[in-house]
């Protein structure tokens, strides 16, 4: 059946059906080949099923991917798309830097490592599925601790021992956190926030290596590397910097 006959209906859901089946992302020209709709028809279909978040433009490579409310059409969840998107981020960042590197979502109050990519010349971090109340011993605890209101703030305080010049963090002025061997003697971790198409911190990428490979020298480079790796996910889930 010609597409200019279906339905509005059905063809948004063929739309959403073809972008589901490409986890790399379709251009707008895939789109036009792969659907055979008018330019001004296909446009339009985009801007509205992004806006109300089916789709998710990565507005670096205006490619299309499944947006959250998809993922919850088909009884996915957020959990099973930040998993699915992040993968192949963090298997290019554990290649690039010879570190593991992990995703580290905040489910509910607690902070859960959902994956992550081992390197066999790296520490292993934490377990795929652990998680943790504790928001001050981790450098994507303390991103995420910087996302709370003040009066949720003071509670952590109370019974956890943040930082103390945490509260003075711009977290607009920085890629990356460091935890330099703070927590874990002789080991440096860092973290990097993920947003999502509302621009809401949604998760944090991190890493964790021994102080002796993680020198001086490498550590600006491998930071830079993370905070790449995480701007690449987060225009992946569709934020809009």
């Amino acid at each position: 059946m010609a597409n200019d006959t279906l339905s509005p209906a059905v063809r948004a859901l063929r739309l959403l059906e073809t972008v589901a089946q490409a986890p790399q992302g379709l251009a707008f020209s895939d789109l036009m080949a792969a659907l055979g709709s008018p330019r001004a028809t296909l446009a339009r279909q985009l801007k509205d099923l992004t806006a109300h978040r089916y789709l998710a433009k990565d507005s670096a490579t205006g490619r299309y991917r499944s947006g959250p409310a998809t993922a919850a059409l088909l009884g996915g969840s957020e959990r099973d798309r930040l998993r699915r998107l992040a993968m192949p981020v963090l298997a290019d960042l554990s290649a690039e830097t010879a570190q593991s590197a992990a995703v580290f979502y905040r489910a509910g109050e607690s902070i859960e490592c959902l994956c992550k990519q081992m390197h066999p010349d790296s520490l292993t971090m934490q377990e795929i599925g652990q998680r943790s109340m504790d928001c001050s011993t981790s450098p994507w605890g303390w991103w995420f601790w910087t996302t709370l209101s003040a009066n949720e703030q003071a509670a952590l305080r109370a019974c956890q021992q943040m930082p103390q010049n945490l509260a003075a963090i711009d977290i607009e002025d920085r890629a990356w956190l460091l935890d330099d061997c703070g927590q874990l003697a002789h080991t440096r971790r860092l973290a990097a926030p993920v947003y999502d198409d509302s621009g809401r911190m949604l998760a944090c990428i991190g890493m964790a290596g021994m102080a002796a490979v993680l020198t001086d020298q490498t550590l600006t480079t491998v930071g830079s590397a993370l905070a790449r790796a995480a701007r690449t996910l987060s225009l992946r889930l569709g934020w809009n910097p």
